[in-house]
């Protein structure tokens, strides 16, 4: 098995690699979901020879695609992807520091999945946000992570807590969480109906 340096992975992945937002909507809970992926497209004999060893170092999912019904002439394209803080998380710390085009869509993508990842609290607002952000920085590879990790945490998505994106009772997410999933208001209704029994 061939072993890659992470120098050799961020030359890749600056070239070749997507780093983008993969999302969709829960249909049970009809709420908005995101994480961070990276995808590199090879096509023939390298994707058919490189493809699968990222996946043995790395870990990740492969997709191939035989694209002779679209135009004869064309090779076999190899999808390797990758999402998720064990894997996605550990290569984008190692490579992070080697990168030039894609740092600062790294750098935002290992704070999301630190700080946003798979918190139940963050409303479809920020999850749709950090989507737009990390498009922006495609656009503008010199636009600053922390300028969009700032803007998030501006929204005050941190105010809520782990039972819903708002107060259980009012509804209200414009209202600082107080606990158990009720904003202050609420939670001091509950409590002084609580005393009284």
């Amino acid at each position: 098995m061939k072993r890659y340096s992470w120098k050799y992975m961020a030359g890749l992945i600056d070239g070749e690699g997507c780093l983008d937002m993969q999302g969709s909507i829960n249909k049970r809970d009809n709420v908005y979901y995101c994480r961070p992926r990276l995808r590199i497209t090879l096509s023939g004999p390298a994707g058919e020879m490189m493809i699968p060893q990222f996946m043995v170092n790395f870990g990740g999912c492969l997709d191939h695609k035989d694209r002779k019904f679209e135009n004869p002439d064309w090779l076999p394209a190899y999808t390797w992807c990758l999402s998720g803080k064990t894997h996605l998380r550990k290569l984008l710390q190692n490579i992070v520091n080697h990168l030039i085009i894609k740092k600062e869509q790294a750098r935002f993508c290992i704070w999301w999945l630190d700080n946003v990842g798979g918190k139940k609290q963050v409303t479809q607002e920020v999850r749709r946000f950090g989507t737009g952000e990390l498009k922006a920085m495609k656009k503008d590879p010199q636009r600053l992570s922390e300028a969009a990790v700032r803007r998030i945490k501006d929204t005050g998505f941190y105010s809520w807590s782990e039972y819903s994106d708002s107060c259980l009772l009012c509804k209200r997410f414009d209202v600082k969480h107080e606990a158990k999933g009720y904003c202050k208001t609420c939670y001091d209704k509950i409590r002084g109906e609580e005393k009284k029994h």
